[in-house]
């Protein structure tokens, strides 16, 4: 498949059909592992308007989801390659639930969907991670919200939180 770039980590498929090969994910790997970020996306809905937002993710293993929730809105995640804790944080910051997730021919759970505005985010247990990610859209900004008690991302004190979220959830 042919892409557009749409921005750093942004990978837009240049037709209106839209299938995916093993070669595809292969460019979503170089394509993130060329950047500084570490992640990339292949977005197979057209803009940011489109009622559904369908996304093929790749993020390396060191790399930091700061914990948000959306509002009006539902999310899916599904495991194509790797492994993650998918982390549920209540209001405050307090971890509610861990739910780990693996590749399908594992066996194990490889898909979830939050239906609320809750905080979560994804430690990746991996060298490296591709999913599959769902939502409604249209995109808009003001339908994400950032947890306060997270550190911003690209900052010392997010590998330190990460690292801290991490051993907490072994204590589960």
């Amino acid at each position: 498949m042919k892409f557009n770039t749409s921005n750093k980590e942004v990978l837009v498929a240049k037709s209106n059909k839209f299938n995916l090969d093993k070669n595809d994910l292969n460019i979503l790997k170089s394509f993130a592992t060329s950047n500084i970020s570490g992640k990339s996306r292949i977005c197979s809905h057209k803009n940011d308007t489109d009622l559904l937002h369908e996304m093929f993710i790749f993020h390396k293993r060191d790399y930091y989801v700061r914990p948000h929730r959306h509002f009006n809105k539902s999310e899916s995640i599904m495991i194509l390659k790797g492994k993650v804790d998918l982390v549920l944080f209540n209001d405050d910051g307090v971890v509610q639930d861990v739910i780990h997730l693996d590749e399908f021919l594992s066996g194990k759970k490889f898909y979830n969907r939050i239906n609320e505005p809750i905080f979560h985010t994804l430690i990746i247990k991996s060298n490296y991670v591709i999913f599959y990610e769902a939502t409604t859209g249209p995109f808009n900004k003001k339908d994400t919200e950032f947890a306060e008690w997270s550190p911003k991302i690209n900052t010392p004190e997010s590998k330190i939180f990460m690292k801290n979220i991490s051993n907490d959830i072994t204590k589960l």
